[in-house]
């Protein structure tokens, strides 16, 4: 149930990436950012949230 209740909660936010950060890989038995990816957390806005409901384009 908790996984439930956190994906709710985490489909009002969205993650973007710090602006000017230089992802770093390392490489081990698969590649990894080696000095993490810092993230900055925005609320998401409704109406850029409801444009991208249900719309693929190829």
């Amino acid at each position: 149930e908790a996984q439930l209740i956190l994906a709710t909660i985490a489909q009002q936010y969205q993650a973007r990436m710090v602006p000017g950060h230089q992802v770093q890989y390392a490489a081990r038995i698969t590649l990894y950012p080696s000095n993490g990816l810092p993230m900055t957390i925005y609320e998401r806005q409704p109406e850029l949230a409801a444009m991208g409901e249900g719309s693929l384009e190829a």
